[in-house]
């Protein structure tokens, strides 16, 4: 599995002249970043790799790095916000359950005349190998709002465009499986070069260790959906590169054409397809195979994705995920409120459940 494991959390870290800033949890909260780093960098979620503190010093940005997995990884390459990684040098060996601080190059963001500053999207990223010789990714995008002041800055929500909290009309015009007025909704946010959105909707990548989550989209739908119990929606996301965007513009191309149904034949059809992360398996030349593969290879669905019609939309989805309190992908949210670990059959089977009684 090439590039194998990657989970979207919206997270962004940004230096400015020595001062860290982060669009954080809690709206208007004080809080080190100690504690912002054990809310929102990997250290609640099952995740080879968490930031568990930070620092900054003297322009460079420093990262307390765990080794949370039952294996020695190796760190093959890192990138935060763009800045590149200083030290120690590359690769980073870890025994299971060891921690580690590295060390970011210097960065800095233009500040308005109002003393703020607004970056749509900044980016962490690792790239690991484990004891097996795997290759992995785990990545995270986050719109940044934040103050030009100086040491370290206080974090809050900031403003962004999104939709209001606790807004989630943005799932009405999702594509969609089973009755719109019923009882219970359960979204899923998910991107097609995911891998673990791969095994969510039934992938056999990554070995038992992953059963728990293997086929838990295509379950509920089957069990549920399909029954006329729920509205199973699927929100796309698009943050892994160009091919991300490709692949869902696709099957909102397909949707347009056929609707709903034919959104899901496409949006099966891609994880059936799914590989490494850009790396040619969602080109727009593989795209107009795979519409032709599922029926759709009329001039429309060819226009289409060679056009990125979608490609606009997608970037608002993301921002409305990130507005609804989505923090990672595959996340699952029932009745406006993300699962937590919903990606866990028995578990998001168990909160439906309770809706439905």
């Amino acid at each position: 599995m090439k590039d194998g494991r990657v989970l979207f959390l919206f997270m962004a870290i940004a230096v400015l002249g020595g001062m860290l800033l982060l669009a954080g949890c809690t709206g208007g909260e004080t809080k080190t970043p100690a504690q912002v780093a054990s809310e929102a960098y990997w250290a609640n979620e099952a995740m080879p790799l968490q930031i568990t503190g930070m620092e900054v010093s003297n322009n460079q940005l420093s990262l307390i790095v765990r080794n949370a997995n039952a294996l020695p990884l190796a760190i093959t390459a890192m990138q935060v916000g763009g800045l590149a990684h200083v030290s120690p040098s590359l690769p980073i060996r870890m025994e299971a359950g060891t921690s580690m601080m590295v060390t970011i190059a210097d960065g800095r963001l233009p500040c308005s005349s109002d003393g703020t500053f607004t970056v749509a999207a900044a980016q962490i990223r690792f790239n690991y190998t484990n004891s097996n010789g795997v290759s992995f990714a785990q990545n995270g995008v986050k719109p940044l709002v934040g103050k030009c002041t100086g040491g370290v800055a206080p974090y809050s929500n900031g403003t962004v465009v999104q939709p209001p909290a606790g807004d989630w009309s943005f799932v009405d015009s999702d594509p969609s499986i089973g009755p719109k007025d019923a009882k219970v909704t359960v979204v899923e946010f998910a991107d097609y070069q995911c891998p673990y959105c791969g095994i969510v909707n039934g992938r056999n990548l990554g070995g038992a260790q992953y059963d728990s989550i293997r086929g838990t989209a295509p379950k509920i739908e089957e069990e549920y959906a399909k029954a006329g119990k729920i509205r199973f929606v699927y929100h796309p996301m698009a943050f892994l590169g160009q091919e991300s965007v490709d692949a869902a513009n696709a099957a909102m191309c397909a949707r347009a054409i056929g609707g709903d149904e034919a959104y899901f034949k496409m949006h099966d059809l891609l994880f059936s397809k799914q590989q490494g992360e850009n790396d040619g398996t969602f080109s727009i030349a593989k795209l107009k195979q795979y519409a032709a593969e599922a029926g759709f290879n009329s001039t429309e669905m060819t226009g289409c994705i060679e056009n990125g019609t979608y490609a606009a939309a997608l970037a608002q989805k993301n921002n409305e995920a990130a507005g609804a309190g989505v923090t990672g992908t595959p996340a699952f949210a029932v009745n406006g409120q993300v699962v937590d670990n919903g990606a866990v059959y028995s578990i998001l089977k168990a909160k439906i459940d309770s809706y439905l009684q």
